[in-house]
């Protein structure tokens, strides 16, 4: 039990770990976007689109927005049905671009 304690009172103290997502052409926007291609069975790999990479950002816990967030985007055709809006909830912080 004191160990269970310890775990939860430095678990607070942990730095925020960065965040990076990738966008490729054969990708999938239901796959976490973790992952820069496809695993082996095609159950997780890149996102396929811009605008699922930007929600995945949106989405993050507030101590995910502690760290700097990356997203990268693999060569390839991105087509846009319609405009990719940035505002300033995308922008970041200087300690967190």
């Amino acid at each position: 039990m004191r160990l269970l304690a310890l775990v939860f009172l430095v678990l607070p103290l942990s730095p925020a770990r960065a965040a990076e997502f990738h966008v490729a052409p054969g990708g999938d926007d239901a796959w976490t976007g973790t992952l820069a291609a496809p695993d082996a069975a095609r159950h997780d790999g890149p996102f396929a689109t811009l605008q699922r990479a930007q929600r995945a950002v949106r989405e993050l816990p507030p101590a995910g927005r502690m760290a700097p967030v990356t997203v990268l985007v693999h060569d390839g055709r991105y087509e846009l049905a319609e405009p990719l809006v940035f505002t300033p909830d995308d922008s970041g912080s200087a300690a967190a671009p």
